[in-house]
């Protein structure tokens, strides 16, 4: 009988009676649902929808299906939330805290009073509210302004449905315009596809299509142009897309022709909409707030090459033996000429890979600095990687945000609203991740007299924004280097050091399966992804800690390439939860997650309000479920989230490489299968590998292992932020040149 049931296809209806979890951004919903043919029992239902309310009816259609863990639930393809409600359904929902200052008692009072007629009631004679005990006309006005604020947003649902937009999409159209929605969209249907993540080009054109603009109108071509440059900035790091490239994937996108698309680009190039640039690499398009950045990095950064040396001139000799007698150490050959470089030069880059003495070389940078009386300041684009610079060095670091108190998403944000910094020395570490908007603020704020230093190493992962500063600012040919690439005697013993070596030169590393005390970098060959997704969770949570003395949640980190599949950081996370801290009481669960105390976390997103950031991880340590609140230790500071705030939150037991930049941890495991194929290349597997600093474990199938190692075409980003840079220091003047060609 169940399986026949769970076969079918079939419509729900119901009463809302508790919502489990909801996401604004995304719609994504757990209700407990009250069936309307079965009044005493209560479904699970999932779906997506907006603004759901608990006593609302619903009509759903979809199959029943058996989660594993979580037992039999509704899986709705389509989610409608009725505005109609039952009497029972209208005093459920007045009791559930949606409305200010009314809980049970009132609810019920005022549905005893006027059953189904409330809504008339509140809509056409307000003030008979007052007939009920207890409510007063403070009550009375909270009652009738969210009463309103209900109804534009049901007007909008209904819009949206008649549009055929529904659950995920609706919801994330309606987070991003709310009550203005219906307006935004008639004005411009275009927009969503630039503004509303998951709408893309093609539903906005259908929207459009139905509104009456033409096929070939300069709105529509120009829309699919901004989309496809939206698209390579925020999803591929570009900064620009070269003409030819931009037009053959505009006439793919709307079945027009490349002749018709160029008219109406060379169009949107003289209005400015549009910029374009002639590089060697050949005509590249803007979208103009990354061209206006771009040019002004170049125009900044060549300014300070063509004047290289700094104001104050340091006795480099006197300085260095200084502070090696103070430092009681010994730098290489190739140390000493990087630390003569970063002391005299304005802008330089240091680089070099994992067990070079990059650490030592900023330590000693800081402390001759200080010495010599100059201001330092230290930073990193995330906090991870800013509170690893200040344990590695003593000096205090900050992340770039924080340093320059700006917010993401301001592009063109004016400079006067950045913190101008008055140090003379800004060291930048963990330069990879640094995009073309963050470096762009960074010169925003630094005097020209003052010297910038950045640390990184090219061969991790480039940003996730547009622009790989790193990388072009090397392959400009103009930049001062000081490249490390002697590594030292005390990492040559390190086995992780030299796999990260073999890796980056494309060969497989040399491993060893048997648990050798004397090793410190493993390879367990498994075939079987399931079977590699179980030998994780024994390997965390029982012999690397009987093994080495790591603790499971604290000290040991799994890095895996995905976030869906067998091996997908999802998964992962709730089979490492459930092993490691399933008992743990008491508990909420939100956002299809469920939050214990001793639970590991990541911060998802900036909360500059907490002082948290996109990056940061924290452990649970107290979670009251009754009043919807718990707190995160992130390292010695307790931070407090509602209910409504755990969408900031994910379990961190594991994490994507990705997520991994710039944080260093005791012990890391990274399972690797051919259905992460897409994702195999060096640059992943060389981030992964040295974020481990004591211990690390990479296990699964030997071919995924070699894709990943042999995998090394150039993840090539366009930009034309290197040959501005080689033009500026060719002609004094032609900083800007490129510009709005």
């Amino acid at each position: 009988m169940e399986q026949e049931l769970l076969r079918s296809f079939q419509r729900l209806t119901g009463r809302i009676e508790r919502i489990v979890a909801f996401h604004k951004h995304t719609g994504f919903t757990v209700l407990k649902v009250r069936i309307s043919s079965e009044k005493t029992s209560l479904a699970t239902l999932v779906g997506q929808t907006i603004a759901p309310r608990v006593g609302q009816e619903i009509e759903a259609w979809g199959h029943w299906f058996r989660h594993p863990r979580f037992g039999l639930q509704f899986q709705a393809n389509e989610l409608k939330v009725l505005p109609a409600f039952s009497s029972e359904g209208l005093q459920r929902y007045l009791a559930s805290g949606h409305i200010p200052s009314i809980g049970p008692v009132h609810a019920q009072k005022l549905v005893e009073k006027f059953g189904i007629d409330l809504p008339a009631i509140i809509e056409t004679s307000p003030h008979r509210l007052e007939e009920v005990e207890g409510i007063g006309p403070k009550r009375r006005e909270q009652i009738c302004q969210a009463w309103q604020r209900e109804k534009a947003t049901q007007r909008t649902l209904l819009f949206l449905h008649s549009l055929g937009i529904g659950g995920g999409r609706a919801a994330r159209i309606y987070a991003k315009y709310g009550p203005d929605t219906a307006r935004r969209i008639q004005d411009d249907p275009y927009q969503l596809a630039r503004e509303v993540p998951g709408i893309g080009f093609t539903m906005a054109d259908s929207l459009a299509r139905n509104f009456g603009i033409p096929e070939d109108s300069d709105q529509r071509m120009r829309a699919a142009m901004e989309y496809l440059l939206w698209q390579a900035a925020t999803q591929d790091g570009h900064t620009a897309l070269p003409w030819e490239k931009l037009l053959e994937e505009s006439s793919l996108l709307t079945d027009l022709s490349e002749k018709t698309l160029e008219a109406c680009l060379e169009k949107c190039v003289e209005k400015k909409v549009l910029t374009a640039g002639s590089f060697p690499c050949g005509k590249l398009v803007y979208l103009p707030w990354l061209d206006r950045m771009e040019s002004g990095v170049a125009a900044q950064l060549g300014r300070r090459l063509r004047e290289q040396f700094l104001d104050r001139p340091i006795e480099l000799s006197q300085a260095i033996e200084a502070w090696k007698q103070r430092s009681q150490l010994t730098l290489t050959a190739s140390q000493e000429r990087a630390l003569a470089q970063a002391l005299t030069h304005r802008f330089v880059i240091l680089s070099g890979g994992p067990g070079v003495g990059k650490t030592t070389l900023v330590r000693a940078l800081l402390e001759i600095f200080q010495a010599q009386g100059m201001r330092v300041e230290c930073c990193a684009p995330t906090g991870r990687a800013a509170k690893r610079l200040a344990e590695a060095t003593g000096f205090s670091a900050k992340t770039i945000h924080r340093l320059l108190e700006i917010r993401p998403g301001e592009e063109d944000q004016p400079s006067n609203r950045i913190s101008r910094l008055l140090c003379d020395v800004l060291i930048v570490d963990e330069a990879s991740m640094l995009d073309l908007p963050l470096f762009h603020w960074v010169l925003q704020a630094l005097r020209e007299t003052a010297s910038l230093i950045l640390v990184g190493d090219p061969n991790q992962l480039p940003a996730v924004g547009p622009g790989a500063v790193l990388d072009e600012t090397l392959r400009s040919g103009v930049v001062p280097v000081a490249e490390l690439t002697e590594v030292l005697r005390q990492s040559q013993g390190s086995h992780i050091v030299r796999a990260a070596h073999a890796i980056l030169h494309g060969r497989l590393p040399p491993y060893s399966s048997e648990p050798e005390t004397t090793r410190d970098f493993y390879f367990i060959p498994r075939e079987d992804p399931q079977e590699i997704a179980e030998l994780v969770i024994e390997l965390v949570a029982e012999r690397i800690p009987a093994r080495f003395g790591f603790h499971p949640i604290r000290d040991i980190q799994v890095l895996a390439p995905m976030n869906r599949g067998v091996l997908g950081i999802r998964e992962l996370n709730l089979r490492l939860q459930e092993r490691l801290n399933g008992r743990a009481t008491p508990m909420i669960e939100r956002f299809g997650w469920r939050f214990r105390p001793g639970d590991k976390v990541l911060q998802i997103e900036n909360d500059y309000q907490k002082q948290v950031f996109n990056g940061d991880i924290g452990e649970i340590v107290t979670v009251k479920p009754a009043e919807g609140r718990l707190w995160v230790a992130f390292d010695e500071r307790m931070v407090e989230y509602d209910a409504r705030e755990l969408d900031e939150l994910a379990l961190a037991y594991a994490i994507t490489i990705h997520k991994s930049q710039g944080s260093e941890f005791p012990c890391v495991v990274i399972p690797l299968a051919m259905e992460q194929y897409v994702l195999l290349h060096r640059s992943l597997l060389y981030t992964a590998l040295t974020r481990a600093r004591q211990l690390a474990v990479i296990l699964g199938q030997k071919r995924a292992l070699a894709r990943a190692v042999y995998h090394n075409e150039a993840l090539v980003r366009y930009s034309g932020l290197r040959y501005r840079l080689a033009a500026s220091q060719e002609k004094s003047r032609t900083a800007g040149s490129f510009h709005g060609l």
